[in-house]
């Protein structure tokens, strides 16, 4: 125990264990040191950790856990890892997991799975991961509710230019935007920017439809994957219908075309659509 000591000066150490079932087994004895895990212990939280020692010994779990005497089995979770947590994410985590490392969005994707693979083929580095969860990691909902209606609404809509200008100052790889002395993520500033442009219409098909509450609805979608592009602009933002949104993001090849080739016609948004199209038309 010297190691874990040592990984955990403050003493506070994070476990977690597996019933030695077949399928647990083969995941415990495929993770190594250094490996990146995501643990959902629950629908509200998502935690990226990296495997910093692992052990089997039942009467450890035992001493942790007790034992499962629910199914009358007594098994204990003794297939045990020490984790490091790296990330606590308070995004929802199917949208985190489907545009950042391609599950599919049905999956539970509940408990645990090791996630290196997938990081070192879409990322290049774990390091490299993390810096973008970074970028990810924003309780947008609070930040609408504590500034958007305030400040966006009210300022922004008075003068769109003041908003064009600074998300044009803004690099796309940085969160906020700064606006009298308070910060904005992009991705809210984008969005408001992006529907009013469109006078919340879908740019695809001109469709909309009025809400409850009288106004028109319209959703937001990124041209080129945010994940991949990084590029949170109004030139790769298109405002979409919820029909014509989920052809460009789950739809057939065919598709996702047949959307594009009707955004190319938008100025804005022309010179990333036709980058799409050839990398769609490649693959077909």
């Amino acid at each position: 125990m010297i190691k874990l000591n040592k990984i955990f000066p403050d003493g506070k150490i994070n476990v977690w264990g597996l019933t030695p079932g077949e399928q647990n087994k083969t995941k415990w004895e495929n993770l190594e040191e250094g490996d990146i895990v995501i643990f959902v212990p629950s629908r509200d939280i998502a935690l990226l950790a990296r495997v910093v020692y692992k052990i089997r010994n039942k009467d450890l779990a035992a001493y942790l856990w007790g034992t499962d005497k629910e199914r009358g089995s007594f098994e204990t979770w003794e297939l045990i890892f020490f984790i490091k947590i790296e990330k606590s994410l308070e995004i929802d985590k199917r949208t985190f997991l489907t545009e950042l490392l391609g599950y599919n969005e049905n999956d539970v994707l509940m408990g645990s799975r090791r996630i290196t693979n997938r990081i070192i083929e879409n990322f290049g580095s774990v390091n490299n991961f993390l810096d973008i969860i970074d970028y990810f990691n924003v309780n947008e909902n609070q930040i609408k509710s504590d500034i958007e209606e305030e400040l966006i609404e009210s300022e922004f809509k008075k003068n769109l230019n003041v908003l064009k200008d600074k998300l044009e100052k803004t690099p796309p790889e940085v969160k906020f935007i700064e606006y009298k002395g308070k910060k904005i993520t992009r991705s809210v500033a984008v969005k408001f920017l992006v529907k009013e442009i469109s006078g919340y219409k879908c740019e695809a098909c001109g469709f909309t439809f009025e809400k409850k509450n009288g106004e028109l609805y319209v959703e937001c979608a990124h041209i080129k994957p945010l994940s991949k592009s990084y590029l949170d602009s109004p030139n790769n933002v298109a405002a979409l219908c919820p029909n014509c949104h989920a052809m460009l993001d789950k739809g057939s090849i065919k598709e996702r075309l047949k959307i594009l080739e009707r955004l190319k016609k938008n100025e804005r948004l022309a010179d990333i659509v036709e980058e799409e199209m050839k990398n769609y038309n490649k693959n077909q």
